[in-house]
């Protein structure tokens, strides 16, 4: 069942449910605040002490930020020859993490919880926190890396054949859009929702010809219900405010998010309104869009 179907009976019981997975999410892989710790997946035991062995994993550099990065490395024949993908957090503002989880900790957690209601997301394969006491030095996460087809929603950023392809990108966007209209029925917000947040692949089993699976979802959370559409405009603008289209393309998506996402309190023409698109004018960013929706 994915995720738009579990949200389509959504009851407070479900979202309690949904909750609950979070939590138990946590006790799984054994998240500590007062110590170093580890979790990796059944039979995934030796391969992570080999990826962290002289930083063995760090090689390969797909993505770089300012809070961490991202290689992309294949495990030797003894170990399964898999392909994965580990990402490591560092950061100045580490006490920021004192009695909280970590970034790792929180992806880790939600791709579990979001697996478990249906959501399409990568494996996850381990995860860990280097800490001193509560003091957190940095964090990791392994996640198993997706071939078969599947590349990054930021083509359809650049000047790319795939840009240019509204109609791929439209197909691209729906599928996008039904999993935001899925995790907001719950009231959980994704909060980094941009193409690049998503891989995709052309698929002809799914009803909008494109297979969309999530790939960062550390900053996702759950939101009071008092106040959520203004979120929803925060994460919608994150999605649309680097694509290029026509007001009219807009709403229609609007509209389509919508038929996902009846509970919303805000109308489609509305929507088009407060979410900006590139090109079509100043570029509000995802905090000032949010708050244009409150007045």
């Amino acid at each position: 069942m994915d995720g738009q179907k579990w949200a389509e009976s959504v009851t407070a019981e479900r979202k309690a449910e949904a909750r609950g997975l979070r939590r138990a999410a946590l006790r799984k892989i054994g998240n500590s605040f007062f110590r170093s710790w580890s979790y990796a997946a059944s039979g995934f035991e030796k391969a992570l002490a080999y990826l962290l062995a002289e930083r063995r994993g760090e090689q390969g550099l797909i993505w770089q930020t300012a809070h961490g990065k991202v290689w992309k490395t294949t495990l030797p024949g003894a170990l399964g020859e898999d392909t994965v993908v580990l990402k490591r957090y560092v950061g100045k503002r580490r006490w920021r993490h004192f009695c909280v989880p970590s970034p790792a900790a929180r992806e880790a957690v939600n791709f579990l919880m979001l697996s478990s209601l249906g959501f399409p997301t990568v494996d996850l394969l381990a995860v860990g926190d280097n800490r001193r006491f509560l003091y957190l030095r940095d964090s990791f996460i392994v996640t198993r890396f997706l071939g078969d087809g599947f590349r990054d929603g930021i083509v359809f950023m650049r000047q790319t054949p795939e840009a240019g392809d509204d109609a791929l990108r439209d197909s691209f966007l729906s599928a996008v859009l039904r999993q935001l209209a899925a995790m907001h029925s719950v009231k959980c917000l994704h909060r980094t929702s941009h193409p690049y947040s998503f891989l995709w692949r052309r698929s002809g089993k799914d009803a909008e010809g494109v297979e969309v699976v999530l790939i960062d979802v550390s900053s996702c959370r759950f939101k009071s219900a008092r106040g959520f559409d203004n979120w929803v405009v925060y994460d919608l603008t994150k999605l649309f405010r680097n694509l290029r289209m026509s007001r009219e393309t807009l709403k229609r998506h609007m509209d389509f998010y919508l038929s996902l996402n009846p509970g919303c309190g805000l109308s489609a023409d509305r929507l088009a309104l407060l979410v900006p698109t590139a090109g079509s004018g100043p570029g509000k960013s995802a905090k000032e869009a949010k708050h244009a929706a409150t007045s």
